[in-house]
């Protein structure tokens, strides 16, 4: 296999014993290195459970500082710069305690104290420009059942909501109605989904599921190409996708295996073709990849028994194209192709004290200008730095929130403002428009000509370029003047034959059939 990724480095736990699964990575200083964020939490029977939020160097795993706290929750992490100084800061939520705002050396920004804040596995706060000002915002969830928006810069509560059951899953915050602001999709334990205008305390809609199940983020995007935002959700029943304005189905895929596993989808262009695919699971061990715009199979990949992880989506062997990163629980991280599910690359992590792997996070950790991976583990090795041999400089999805730079708003907008398959930061690099997926307007869209190695910037068309673009018309044509022509020959043979011989002379109908079907097949 190309590409084989190398170890960067390993990193030890700041604390003996702990468990952490959560990570982010960006660059919280003024130097231009970034830096990597994990939690970390440690039982203790007689001081009571200590958990951490600790920052490390990126390029080299070595700890900068740790802040702690004497409860055993701290909810997942975001990132995003909230008071407008250009670098990003660390907003988290703390068991019992309140949600915390760091800045880039460890100073607590703000706080915003509240006991009765409780946090859950894989739930945190998001940060987007939520009420359409000028300003970003906190939407922070707790997990019996209420969600607050925060002014960003202060911690100030500016709205909140209470929900009718504890929230079971993250949320996602995105422009789902077409008006200004964005509005925030969450499921709770009664077995619906809300949408929520902040500043309404009604519903925009409400969502109610036929079986009592647990769902996945709600994933905010255009997956059908109409320029309405769609909202996606997984569940271990089907994978569903529902109407921003007012949540209605649009389509729905039923699992191929009901049960309790799984997991969040990923969104990306596999094929090149400037439309959006979403790769999800079909069961414990078993992707598919389903085209957006109607639910229908692309590909499907069984692993043999090992289960999977939430997948990403980004160019991960440096040549061009997207590939699917994901975990397995045979301690393998895999390269899929976006085209086939072929195995681009696997690296397996290979330490006796690694006991758990989780879902990696992805960013450029030593600035290189391409794509570094850093798995968090559990066991004395809390993260593993990797880097593939070659690799792209941008992500496209990320299964830490959906966007690169870890603000957890699981929508695709603020990856790709115009879901044409390609992400802003690339298209930046490459000189195409972001809010536009023909740029060059010949009628062929930028992914599908980046993807087959031509210019999308460029609108003169070479032949080979029309005739690659055109290929599988030219062929449908071809196909359907071919079946017309025999079509044609077969019933001027029959006209011919009936001339010669009478219409009562000659084979029975039978032979006339066998004739016609020999004569077609040839």
């Amino acid at each position: 296999m190309r590409n084989q990724p190398s170890l960067l480095w390993k990193a030890n736990n700041t604390l003996s014993r702990a468990v952490g699964d959560d990570v982010a990575v960006g660059n919280l200083d003024a130097d231009p290195a970034v830096e990597i964020v994990s939690t970390e939490f440690e039982p203790n029977e007689r001081t009571g459970t200590l958990s951490r939020v600790v920052v490390r160097r990126g390029d080299t795993g070595v700890v900068k500082w740790y802040h702690e706290f004497i409860h055993p929750g701290i909810s997942r992490i975001a990132l995003g710069d909230i008071d407008q100084d250009g670098m990003q800061e660390i907003v988290c939520a703390v068991q019992e305690e309140g949600i915390f705002a760091f800045n880039g050396d460890g100073e607590i920004l703000w706080s915003h104290i509240d006991t009765s804040i409780q946090t859950r596995f894989d739930v945190g706060p998001a940060i987007a420009n939520v009420l359409g000002d000028t300003e970003s915002e906190v939407v922070a969830p707790s997990a019996e059942g209420r969600l607050l928006l925060l002014n960003s810069s202060t911690g100030e509560i500016l709205w909140d909501a209470d929900l009718e059951d504890t929230i079971e899953s993250p949320m996602g915050v995105g422009d789902i109605d077409g008006k200004e602001g964005r509005e925030i999709v969450v499921s709770c334990g009664d077995h619906r989904t809300y949408a929520f205008s902040p500043g309404n305390d009604t519903p925009l809609w409400v969502r109610s599921w036929a079986e009592p199940v647990e769902m996945s983020a709600p994933i905010i995007a255009d997956l059908n190409g109409d320029a309405d935002a769609e909202v996606l959700i997984a569940n271990e029943i089907e994978m569903a996708v529902l109407d921003g304005a007012d949540g209605h189905s649009i389509w729905r895929h039923a699992k191929s295996h009901r049960g309790i596993y799984f997991q969040l989808p990923a969104i990306g262009d596999l094929d090149g073709d400037g439309h959006l695919e979403v790769v999800f699971s079909q069961d414990r061990d078993v992707i598919s990849a389903l085209r957006g715009h109607d639910g229908s199979t692309l590909w499907t990949f069984d692993s043999g028994g090992a289960e999977w992880s939430k997948p990403s989506i980004g160019d991960f062997d440096g040549d061009g194209r997207d590939e699917i990163l994901v975990f397995d629980t045979d301690d393998s991280l895999l390269a899929l192709n976006g085209e086939d599910a072929s195995v681009e690359w696997s690296y397996r992590i290979r330490d006796e004290f690694v006991v758990a792997q989780f879902t990696p996070a992805i960013s450029d950790v030593n600035n290189d200008e391409r794509l570094d991976i850093v798995v968090p583990c559990s066991g004395s090795i809390e993260l593993y730095a990797l880097e593939p041999q070659e690799s792209g400089q941008y992500i496209y999805w990320n299964a830490r929130g959906g966007t690169a730079n870890y603000t957890y708003t699981y929508s695709l907008a603020d990856v790709d403002s115009d879901f044409d398959g390609l992400s802003d930061s690339f298209e930046q690099s490459i000189g195409t428009d972001i809010s536009f997926p023909d740029s060059d307007g010949d009628s062929m869209p930028d992914a599908w000509e980046h993807f087959n190695g031509f210019d999308p910037s460029d609108s003169a068309v070479s032949w080979e370029q029309f005739l690659t673009y055109n290929s599988s018309l030219i062929v449908l044509t071809i196909l359907g003047v071919s079946t017309v022509t025999i079509g044609l020959i077969i019933i001027r043979s029959r006209i011919c034959t009936l001339r010669k011989r009478g219409p009562n002379e000659g084979s029975s109908s039978s032979e006339n059939q066998s004739q016609m079907v020999s004569y077609g097949a040839s």
